[in-house]
């Protein structure tokens, strides 16, 4: 399958270029806490966990639950149809605090392929951009550090705009940048990211790719992604 009349790339960053954490990270945070709630005698389908968690996280970006930590697994005992539990909803809680310390690398890096990509896609004559959900300026001092400034024409990070990916405002802005500022269309526009609220683009007219290096389960996703690859180098199959 190849994308025709594309003429933008944009990239998230955390996972997709910069990688923080395992890729298995959220895979195994969801089955750690299955297993939790089927001992605590919660019945409910695999499927139908997936679906509460998806929903469960964008509900969870909205400013009301900025300083509920405990939001999510609150949430999912919601939409499960289960009834509040304090001591449960806490378990759920440390259970993806403490994994997500075991699969965060100590030692951050670049993913692998991520330089490359960016450069040949540069090569090709392709714009680059970057949309991220963050909350401080961190990334554009890192592009400047790997002396990859000069290859993103558009950079649009959450904080900066006030909403993440989740409340569609960072998709908005850098469609309307896009447009002004470069006469580029939304089905010119090609998103890369590696989580579900990435694949958000598609709502906007772009097109998109899921670099998922674990082929892990995608059927909640509320917008599936046109492609699925493992290595970001599989990009130039598309293009």
């Amino acid at each position: 399958m190849k994308l025709n009349n594309i003429k933008m790339v944009v990239f998230d960053v955390g996972d997709t270029i910069y990688q923080f954490s395992n890729p298995k990270l959220l895979t195994n945070c969801y089955n750690k806490e299955m297993e939790l709630l089927r001992k605590n005698g919660i019945k409910f389908k695999t499927q139908d966990y997936y679906f509460a968690t998806e929903k469960a996280w964008r509900e969870s970006q909205k400013k009301k639950y900025d300083k509920d930590y405990l939001a999510v697994p609150k949430l999912v005992l919601k939409y499960l149809g289960c009834p509040e539990n304090l001591e449960l909803v806490t378990k759920m809680g440390d259970s993806f605090v403490k994994l997500s310390k075991k699969y965060e690398l100590k030692n951050k890096k670049m993913v692998p392929g991520a330089i490359n990509i960016i450069k040949y896609l540069h090569k090709k004559g392709y714009k680059l951009g970057i949309i991220s959900d963050t909350k401080s300026g961190w990334i554009r001092n890192w592009i400047k550090d790997q002396k990859l400034d000069t290859y993103f024409y558009i950079i649009i990070l959450s904080f900066e705009i006030g909403g993440k990916k989740a409340s569609q405002k960072p998709f908005l802005e850098f469609k309307r940048i896009a447009k002004i500022k470069y006469k580029i269309k939304p089905s010119e526009i090609m998103m890369v990211g590696d989580l579900s609220v990435d694949m958000d683009a598609k709502k906007h007219g772009f097109k998109t790719i899921l670099l998922d290096p674990i082929n892990q389960k995608t059927d909640h996703f509320l917008y599936k992604p046109d492609i699925k690859i493992k290595k970001l180098n599989e990009i130039k199959n598309y293009l």
